[in-house]
């Protein structure tokens, strides 16, 4: 599922596995004196840079900015955040695990 109305960016050479979320807007809570359904729609661009590899059910929040040759782990949550080139992220939320450059000196 991609909901792009706030604009989304996918560069080339993208791999992405079964059931994806990318998400660029999301709906304010808003106070208790009114209803949740008049809380604002708010908006922000993700952008996944070249050569990324999204693993299975991973889900991109609002404002991600995902680094080129960046590995995404199965099942992470990517908040809203610009995350570095040539990593592997992973978790809820997703931080960052390893540099795939530590695979060079193995």
């Amino acid at each position: 599922m991609i909901v792009a109305s706030g604009g989304l960016v996918i560069g080339n050479d993208v791999m992405m596995g079964p059931e994806v979320m990318i998400f660029t807007q999301n709906h304010e809570i808003p106070p208790v004196d009114k209803k949740i359904i008049e809380g604002e729609i708010i908006t922000k661009k993700v952008v996944i840079n070249d050569d990324v590899w999204i693993g299975a059910r991973v889900i991109i929040l609002p404002g991600a900015v995902i680094g080129k040759g960046t590995v995404i782990a199965a099942g992470a949550v990517v908040p809203g955040k610009i995350y570095p080139d040539n990593v592997i992220l992973g978790g809820n939320p997703a931080r960052v695990i390893k540099y795939r450059n530590a695979f060079n000196n193995q």
